[in-house]
């Protein structure tokens, strides 16, 4: 087999490269609508909108201020 048929019985056209990346990105932008939405609904199910646990990134030290040393 020469260079020129490995090359083009490996090639894959355009249009099947295009269609997968955009396959892939909607059901990217489809994971992050269904996120969006479950984490508004959520919210909504806590009464007056307060969570009654902090996430982790809410959470302050206990220890007091750190030293900046």
């Amino acid at each position: 087999m020469t260079e020129d048929k490995a090359e083009d019985i490996t090639r894959v056209p355009f249009w099947i490269v295009l269609a997968g990346v955009s396959a892939g990105a909607f059901w990217a932008l489809v994971g992050v609508a269904v996120g969006s939405r479950l984490s508004r609904r959520r919210d909504r199910a806590v009464p007056g909108g307060v969570r009654t646990k902090l996430l982790p990134w809410q959470c302050t030290p206990t220890s007091g201020p750190r030293s900046r040393r």
